[in-house]
């Protein structure tokens, strides 16, 4: 195989003993290959083959994965430098406080889809596929295997951020909209002991000239009214 790393292995034997097999004809289990060993940003780093993958719980660089093309390690132990650019999607969301979202995928280019891919063609990515031969087809349908699925992770991921910004601006709607309606009950409330209020004080002003009518006449009827 043309794989790189320690999860690929083969088995090989040999008529002629010391060839392929220690013995003739019988299956000898090949040394498993290396994994990339090193660090990226000073943090120890998960090697699988030619790529090193910083941890998932890193802050600022998780998830960030790097190849190294080369055979031997560099002299003076750093094989190069990455630029790490946040060119993520921002969505302005949020009532009533608005605040920015950002949604970040991975590459979706020919060239990036199906990489690492165990194949016998040595086809590093979906841009490098054919159906030149048999085998070469089926190694073909493994890339294209691998690239759909980096594809529907990439759908799903877009689906819960779509899914998740709607549903908390329908309930930060439904709770404006929630606010509104009290403020209005409050307000026709309002305006309804305006009215009340007044209507009292008519009545209390009437009612006082009456009050000091049936004081100066000493009118009984008038007076047993106001205490009706």
């Amino acid at each position: 195989h043309l794989q790189y790393g320690s999860a690929y292995i083969f088995e090989a034997s040999s008529f002629t003993p010391g060839l392929l097999s220690l013995e003739s004809q019988k299956v000898t289990l090949a040394s498993p290959g290396l994994d990339l060993k090193g660090t990226i940003n000073g943090m120890p780093c998960l090697g699988h083959g030619q790529y090193l993958s910083v941890p998932a719980e890193t802050e600022d660089i998780s998830g960030l994965t790097v190849r190294y093309y080369g055979s031997e390690a560099p002299a003076d132990k750093v094989a190069g430098t990455v630029s790490v650019i946040q060119n993520g999607f921002q969505f302005r969301v949020g009532i009533p406080e608005p605040h920015i979202e950002l949604l970040s995928l991975a590459s979706i280019h020919t060239s990036h889809l199906g990489v690492d891919t165990e194949n016998v063609s040595g086809f590093n990515s979906l841009q490098e596929i054919d159906i030149q031969t048999e085998q070469r087809i089926k190694d073909s349908m493994r890339v294209l295997e691998k690239s759909l699925k980096e594809i529907s992770e990439v759908r799903a991921r877009v689906k819960v951020f779509c899914d998740t910004t709607f549903n908390d601006s329908m309930k930060n709607l439904r709770n404006e909209y929630d606010k509104l309606v009290i403020t209005d009950q409050n307000i026709e409330n309002s305006e309804e002991a305006h009215d009340f209020a007044e209507q009292t004080g008519n009545i209390i002003a009437k009612n006082l000239v009456r009050s000091t009518e049936a004081q100066a006449h000493q009118n009984q009827e008038t007076v047993l009214s106001l205490l009706k």
